[in-house]
C-alpha cells in the first residue's frame, strides 16, 4: 500500500512505498495552485495555463508533456501527449455521518483502472490517503500525482457546489 504523507500546512508532501520516499512534492507559494514534484531525477510541474483558464499544464523539465482539462459533460481529464493516453477519475462515497471516506479510481479511458485512492478524514482531523495499485507500473508513479490533482479538483468542485449562495 502506498501512503501520502503531508507536512505542516499541506505545503510539502511525499509519496511513500514500502517506507521509501518515491516522490517529493511542494507548493512553492501558499496561495498558488502550482505544484512541483521530483520523480526519477526529473522535475515536474502542474501549473495553470493562465489565471482565466481552468486548464492545468503538466511540464517536465519546462517542456509541456500533458494537460488537465475540465468539461461540463465529461468532468476532469488528464491528457498525456507522448503516450496519447487519457485518464479520468471516478468516485465512490463511503463512511458515516462523522467521517468522510471516499474511494477515487484513476482510470485510463477505456475504462481500465490504474489505481485506487482511499481518502478518509475522521472528526475533521488530519487527512489519510492510501493508494492501492491495480495496473500501475513502477515506472509510471507520476500518474499518482495526476490522480491526486484530479481528486483535489473534484473535492473543490463538490465543496463549491455545496456552498449556499444568497442573493439580495
Amino acid at each position: 500500500m502506498i501512503r501520502v504523507n503531508f507536512d505542516k500546512n499541506y505545503k510539502d508532501w511525499q509519496i511513500i512505498d514500502d517506507d521509501e520516499t518515491i516522490i517529493k512534492a511542494t507548493k512553492p507559494k501558499w496561495y498558488s495552485s502550482e505544484v512541483r514534484f521530483f520523480y526519477n531525477g526529473k522535475t515536474y510541474q502542474l501549473k495553470k495555463k493562465s489565471f482565466w483558464k481552468s486548464t492545468i499544464e503538466i511540464l517536465q523539465g519546462g517542456q509541456i508533456i500533458g494537460s488537465i482539462t475540465n468539461s461540463y459533460m465529461t468532468g476532469y481529464k488528464v491528457n498525456i501527449v507522448n503516450t496519447q493516453k487519457t485518464y479520468s477519475l471516478s468516485q465512490v462515497n463511503k463512511g458515516g455521518m462523522w467521517k468522510t471516506e471516499k474511494e477515487y479510481t484513476f482510470n485510463e479511458i477505456g475504462p481500465k483502472p490504474i489505481f485506487i485512492i482511499k481518502y478518509s478524514k475522521k472528526n475533521f482531523s488530519k487527512e489519510n490517503i492510501e493508494i492501492e495499485k491495480i495496473n500501475l507500473d513502477n515506472s509510471s508513479y507520476d500518474l499518482i500525482m495526476y490522480g491526486l490533482s484530479l481528486m483535489r479538483l473534484t473535492q473543490m468542485a463538490e465543496s463549491a457546489a455545496a456552498t449556499p449562495t444568497f442573493y439580495g
